[in-house]
């Protein structure tokens, strides 16, 4: 819950959506479309001439996870579209709660799917990635190793859980 409302990520809208318990439902934030360098083998993957290597495409962000921190601010992951869930292209992003202004912390996550915060520590399981990565004054670290890490959450007493999904 974020000042008493419900946040998703919404990977249709490429938004954070926040709702209410009576159903009302409006945009906290829309994230940027991603730029990604066309390599031969993707832009023919896109049915685009050869020529077409070189050349920058914008990718649907798509949010996927959503984290709420100390002082209300609003983490959330992006797994951008083909061809950036391929090229390292995800990133986790903060929502400043007063104005609603985001901020891109940590950039080159694997297929990130979810977030948890500790402190002021934020944990992302990536699922192509280094399992679950910890991102600490905006610096990425893998902090474990798990094959698939589709979520994370942080237990009250600092323990990181994480499920995997069988790829």
């Amino acid at each position: 819950s974020w000042k008493g409302e419900w946040l998703v990520a919404d990977a249709g809208a490429n938004a954070v959506m926040r709702g209410t318990d009576s159903g009302q439902v409006s945009t906290l934030a829309v994230l940027p479309p991603v730029p990604v360098m066309l390599t031969a083998e993707t832009a023919g993957m896109l049915g685009l001439p050869a020529c077409a290597a070189g050349d920058v495409y914008y990718v649907e962000p798509v949010p996927t996870g959503v984290a709420v921190g100390s002082g209300g601010t609003v983490y959330v992951t992006t797994l951008p579209g083909f061809p950036g869930e391929s090229a390292s292209q995800g990133a986790l992003w903060s929502i400043d709660p007063r104005g609603g202004a985001l901020t891109q912390i940590a950039s080159g996550l694997s297929g990130p799917t979810s977030a948890a915060v500790k402190g002021s520590d934020v944990y992302v399981a990536e699922l192509f990635g280094a399992g679950v990565t910890r991102v600490a004054d905006g610096v990425a670290s893998p902090f474990a190793a798990l094959s698939g890490a589709l979520s994370v959450a942080v237990a009250p007493n600092g323990t990181v859980w994480a499920a995997t999904a069988d790829l």
